[in-house]
């Protein structure tokens, strides 16, 4: 059986990926304070006017107290932006978090893709047993598991062994 070594940081890195992105607590507590503080800022602006300034166009609709949703709106624009600033803040660190680790998957891959380890290879054709114990051609075995490409030739050895009537030729020009 053959084994092809991977290296430990592609294995680490698929055992980190698998461990979705999620809304933290801490923005879920957050949205629950703003809508807290939105509520207490309603009952507080009921209760005190603060924006003497809209007297007279909040006298004519008193009955609605638009004082007091003035001054909510206010709040939950300031708690909005706050709240967008932090997400803002929070999506950028992700987004770092998340280059770093398709760097390191990038890097996990190209080193997959090396032949690394024992291949068992017969002495005499040469062919490489996979780990199924199926043989094939080191060509065959070494295109479909690197990302490499194979052309053929032949060596002055083989050559003048093969082709007898080729070698002389080579030698009287030499």
């Amino acid at each position: 059986m053959s084994t092809l070594l991977l290296p430990d940081s592609a294995c680490e890195m698929s055992k980190k990926s698998q461990t979705p992105l999620r809304p933290s607590r801490r923005s879920l507590r957050d949205l629950l304070l703003l809508l807290l503080g939105a509520g207490i800022v309603h009952l507080l602006a009921i209760h005190f006017p603060l924006f003497e300034s809209l007297y007279g166009f909040t006298q004519r609709f008193e009955h609605l107290q638009l004082e007091a949703l003035f001054a909510v709106a206010i709040y939950l624009v300031i708690c909005l932006a706050l709240f967008s600033w932090r997400r803002w803040r929070e999506s950028k660190a992700a987004a770092a978090v998340l280059s770093g680790r398709n760097r390191e998957l990038e890097k996990a891959f190209e080193e997959i893709r090396q032949l690394r380890g024992i291949l068992p290879i017969c002495a005499s054709c040469k062919k490489i047993r996979d780990d199924g114990g199926f043989w094939h051609a080191v060509e065959s075995y070494v295109q479909h598991h690197t990302d490499a490409e194979f052309t053929h030739s032949i060596c002055p050895d083989c050559r003048d062994k093969l082709y007898p009537q080729y070698a002389d030729s080579d030698e009287d020009e030499s």
